[in-house]
């Protein structure tokens, strides 16, 4: 019988008790590659009220949209870039975008946000793109062929959990004492703020873009049974449980009796065998929302390669 290794994932986004979700997640099935991009974005508010409202919310989505189309471009060319370029050529194509735009806002933009490649941002750009938010990050390049996460880049909390092992990006930290002994935990805030994209202090990303080059990367991660994406929303439930599925049940539990709790994204996925004459797919992506940009609930094969167990 022939059978082609496969990629089956369950995903979800789920609005916490705020007034929006500034989680997402989004995947691309790279087939001239071989390969399968998974990423989920947790976005952080500004301390201050937001220039414009709801801002964040449509950031993040516009960002995993764009990281969406980069990979589909490059594909297209068949080329492979890295989960690093992607990210960055991503984040400079909203930065373009929303710099064309801002005056409409009544935002003064320095020329020289404009000047694409010979762009060099000042203290004041970097401020000017800080009041959008933040947000944290955790991308994989996953193998088609065996059971492996190629690359892994983290920037910020988002963590990945591969069979037992979890990691992710703590640089933040080993700040959060100051938030703990300040009297006034918005000050707290605000000192650790302060901190983001700092040499003394910790990367994270924004739509500078300046975090991403100091993002961690990890290569040539093996699984045996299974991985999970998830935001620090996911993983508070996921620390406490130890178990995905139980955690999966529990955030549903939340929902259902609408329980006060963090917005929350997973990505969970094993890698199994199917009959290629049988089943048409080689990744398939279930959970209630499917995709927050497609209603697509899987995404074909073309060109695949056989391999046998």
């Amino acid at each position: 019988m022939t059978k082609e290794l496969s990629i089956r994932c369950d995903a979800s986004t789920v609005q916490g008790t705020s007034e929006a979700n500034h989680d997402t997640y989004g995947y691309f099935f790279d087939s001239p590659n071989r390969r399968t991009l998974l990423w989920v974005i947790d976005g952080a508010t500004p301390l201050e009220k937001e220039p414009y409202p709801n801002a964040l919310y449509h950031i993040v989505r516009q960002l995993s949209t764009t990281i969406e189309y980069k990979f589909g471009w490059y594909a297209e060319r068949f080329q492979r870039v890295g989960l690093q370029q992607v990210l960055t050529e991503s984040i400079d194509q909203m930065r373009d975008a929303i710099a064309l735009i801002a005056p409409t806002h009544g935002v003064n933009v320095a020329p020289s946000m404009l000047e694409g490649d010979n762009y060099k941002p000042t203290g004041a750009d970097n401020a000017f793109w800080t009041t959008f938010g933040t947000f944290s990050i955790t991308m994989v390049d996953l193998d088609n062929n065996q059971p492996m996460i190629t690359d892994c880049l983290q920037l910020g909390d988002c963590g990945l959990l591969v069979d037992d092992m979890y990691c992710s990006d703590r640089r933040v930290h080993k700040f959060r004492s100051i938030i703990d002994h300040e009297k006034d935990r918005m000050e707290g805030y605000k000192i650790v703020r302060a901190k983001a994209n700092q040499p003394d202090g910790y990367y994270i990303g924004d739509l500078s873009g300046r975090g991403v080059p100091h993002a961690i990367m990890r290569t040539n991660i093996p699984v045996k049974e299974r991985f999970t994406l998830m935001s620090d929303g996911f993983y508070d439930i996921w620390n406490r449980y130890g178990d995905v599925e139980t955690s999966i049940n529990e955030l549903q539990y939340k929902v259902t009796n609408k329980v006060s709790r963090d917005d929350a994204t997973f990505i969970t996925g094993i890698y199994t065998y199917r009959d290629a004459r049988k089943d048409a797919y080689t990744f398939l992506l279930y959970g209630h929302t499917v995709s927050p940009h497609r209603s697509a609930p899987v995404i074909t094969t073309k060109g695949a390669v056989n391999c046998c167990k």
